[in-house]
């Protein structure tokens, strides 16, 4: 079982090409720019270890990254059913955040991101009202520390 100070490890040592393997470079690219213009906020860890935040965009919406299984797998409730440019900057802003030696707090239970974390209910839109229905990323990337060998799994 992978622990929250695993994942940490993880984050901080992700790689551009990495995150290219788990979403597509244009994608990264936008990721990079949400990220680099602030829009990311709100960051908080799961006590699994998992990185939620919100991220403004067209509309704020909620992010989850997390290593699953060896490999990094993505919700979000925006509507692009793939790894999305949100996840992307989320998981840009967390490794910052370690790199910084900066604290992430820790989700808080009532926290109503829960509700997107678990897929029950319909997540909404803080900025529009509007019921947006989160949806698990299809591509997880498999990273193994032994090989160069990276992709979808």
């Amino acid at each position: 079982m992978t622990t929250g100070a695993d994942k940490a490890h993880l984050f901080k040592e992700l790689t551009h090409a990495a995150l290219e393997a788990w979403a597509d470079k244009n994608i990264v690219a936008r990721g990079k720019q949400y990220f680099h213009a602030g829009w990311v906020s709100n960051l908080a860890l799961t006590s699994s270890g998992a990185v939620v935040a919100r991220v403004r965009g067209e509309r704020r919406y909620t992010a989850w990254v997390d290593f699953v299984a060896g490999g990094l797998n993505s919700r979000c409730t925006c509507p692009y059913e793939l790894t999305c440019k949100h996840a992307v900057a989320v998981a840009l802003a967390y490794q910052d955040r370690l790199k910084r030696g900066e604290e992430v707090p820790a989700l808080e239970e009532d926290d109503p991101r829960h509700k997107v974390l678990r897929g029950a209910g319909r997540a909404v839109d803080e900025d529009e009202g509007d019921n947006l229905t989160p949806g698990p990323s299809p591509c997880i990337l498999v990273m193994h520390s032994n090989s160069s060998g990276q992709g979808c799994a």
